[in-house]
């Protein structure tokens, strides 16, 4: 409407239909029409589309829920399929533990009975009494063996008397079987712990020694476990060779001496393990586990 009162030319119907004719029937100028037609199309326009972002942020923000809430039930499955996969581990383990030490356990020490009451019998027969002596202190060897498998297999400690327990009576025992000498400290209050995060931290502290044993020609470690409210923070530490972390990872391409293990099963639970090294120096494996990752998933 605006374009049809345009200014007054000689050309038809500008002649007569124009910018003057407007002002003097409607009184005011025919470009505040237009401003206030402008004016009213911006509003509009600006309505319109802060209408269409708030629909595209709800839309957004519907999306970005739905992802998170597909992320939530992802976590609480990949958490309950590791406690079914560690719970059969652990069942099996323990299966196995008391297969071999109520069946090969006894063979193992009904041989070695057997060889001693031989070996009393032939205490005049000096060649005979030495081959059966020699029997007899290998059969005591492979019952020994026998004993420390079944215990690494699954300590009954563990499920009996507790985590911290099991960790005194389990550096007790490194210390007899491989003259290492290993310092436990336990600080914090302790608190019941989901078996989950128990069998956890046991784990990682025994794979973190088993290194140490393998690797690190160490004479002492240091174990430390600390109870924290939501939290079980651990370090292993060592007197040992130690390694550059650096060149390992470019050698192997990833992080050995069974790191990937222990990062695994923190990682599951939410937390973490930090591997610290250098030639000369010995290494540091630290790892948290929260106290209550599987509760938190299964409430």
């Amino acid at each position: 409407m605006g374009q049809l009162f345009t200014r007054p030319s000689a050309l038809p119907p500008s002649t007569f239909i124009n910018s003057d004719l407007f002002l003097e029937v409607f009184g005011f100028p025919i470009q505040l029409l237009r401003a206030v037609t402008a004016v009213f199309a911006a509003v509009f326009v600006i309505r319109f589309l802060r209408a269409f972002q708030v629909e595209s942020d709800r839309k957004i923000a519907d999306l970005q829920e739905a992802r998170l809430h597909e992320a939530r039930e992802r976590e609480a499955l990949r958490a309950e399929l590791f406690r079914k996969v560690v719970a059969a581990q652990e069942a099996e383990r323990q299966r196995i533990a008391r297969d071999l030490h109520d069946e090969t356990g006894q063979s193992l020490t009904a041989i070695g009975m057997g060889l001693r009451g031989l070996s009393d019998e032939m205490k005049g027969r000096s060649g005979k009494r030495e081959t059966l002596d020699r029997l007899q202190s290998l059969t005591s060897d492979a019952l020994r063996e026998l004993q420390r498998i079944i215990a690494d297999l699954r300590p009954a400690h563990l499920d009996d008397l507790g985590l911290s327990f099991t960790l005194r009576w389990y550096t007790s025992r490194l210390h007899e079987m491989f003259q290492l000498n290993v310092r436990l400290d336990i600080s914090g209050e302790e608190h019941p712990l989901d078996e989950t995060v128990k069998i956890a931290v046991f784990r990682i502290i025994q794979e973190a020694v088993n290194n140490i044993i393998k690797h690190s020609r160490a004479t002492s470690a240091r174990i430390s476990l600390e109870y924290r409210e939501k939290s079980v923070h651990i370090l292993v530490r060592d007197n040992g060779v130690g390694f550059d972390l650096d060149a390992v990872r470019k050698r192997d391409g990833r992080v050995s001496l069974g790191l990937a293990g222990m990062n695994e099963r923190a990682a599951l639970l939410g937390g973490t393990v930090e591997i610290h090294s250098r030639p000369d120096y010995g290494t540091e494996v630290e790892a948290m586990i929260p106290c209550d990752a599987m509760k938190g998933e299964t409430t």
